[in-house]
Formats: C-alpha cells, sequence, structure tokens
C-alpha cells in the first residue's frame, strides 16, 4: 500500500516520503496511530506544496543565520561574571551564555550549532567561532570580574 509518511518511522522513511508498505502494517500501526496517509493523487499534492514550503522556509533561515553570522565577525563580547581570586569562574561559561550576549548586544539570533568553542571556566579572552556550511566568523568574548 503507498502512504505518505507523516513522521519519521525507522526502516521505513522519512516525514513527507511516499513509501510503499504491506496492507497489514499499514493498516494496523501506521494508519491507527496517524504516522501516514493514503498516498491518494490530492495528497500527495498537498505533502509537495508543504514540503515546498518547508524548503523555502529552511533556506531563509539558512539565509538569515549567514547574514548574523557575518554581522558578528570581528567583535568584541564582554561578560562580566563572578571569579576567586586565582580567576576561576563560580559558573562555567556555554556557547547559550555567548549567544544571549550576542542577542542582548547586537539584537541578533542564531542557533547554538553555529557557535564552536570549549567551555570557559577562567577569566581572559577568548575566540569563538561560527560556522554554518562554508561560511566562518570568529569574535573575541572578554570574560571579567562584576
Amino acid at each position: 500500500m503507498k502512504l505518505i509518511l507523516l513522521a519519521d518511522v525507522k526502516k521505513v522513511g522519512r516525514r513527507h516520503e511516499v513509501v510503499d508498505v504491506a496492507n497489514g502494517y499499514a493498516q494496523n500501526i501506521l494508519l491507527p496511530q496517524k504516522l501516514a496517509l493514503p498516498a491518494t493523487p490530492d495528497n500527495i499534492k498537498r505533502f509537495q506544496k508543504e514540503k515546498g514550503r518547508a524548503d523555502d522556509k529552511k533556506a531563509f533561515d539558512q539565509t538569515l543565520i549567514e547574514k548574523n553570522i557575518k554581522d558578528v565577525d570581528g567583535k568584541v563580547f564582554t561578560i562580566q561574571v563572578r571569579a576567586n581570586e586565582s580567576g576561576t569562574l563560580f559558573q562555567t561559561i556555554h556557547p547559550k551564555n555567548v549567544l544571549d550576549v550576542i542577542k542582548k548586544e547586537l539584537h541578533l539570533e542564531l542557533p547554538e550549532q553555529v557557535v564552536r568553542m570549549d567551555d570557559i571556566k577562567k577569566v581572559g579572552e577568548y575566540e569563538v567561532k561560527f560556522a554554518s556550511g562554508a561560511l566562518t566568523a570568529q569574535a573575541t568574548v572578554k570574560v571579567v570580574v562584576s
């Protein structure tokens, strides 16, 4: 039976794919659990439109991410933290913390997946890399005691 998958199904296929499965599997598992729809011409047309819109949104999001990465390139961000006398931080700085500072200072949003850095555990200056596809950028994060 030909079906359009509504979700990723192990060993069957990915979302929005048209797959051919056994009738029993389709009628007893996939259709009752709303994991698939019959592959009628109307359903196929509808899901092709949805897939096109999803692809357009993904391309737009990627373009926006690349623009934001270019805007961050070469910038210096300061994070004020608490630390002991030897400069060890009381709380580690993670990529999410750096993204929060970027959002606050530049009003730019970036996904956490584009940040390439190790966790920061001491006061000082650190280089943070941003990468998406072939595009890369670098910014400096200054960690100072508040």
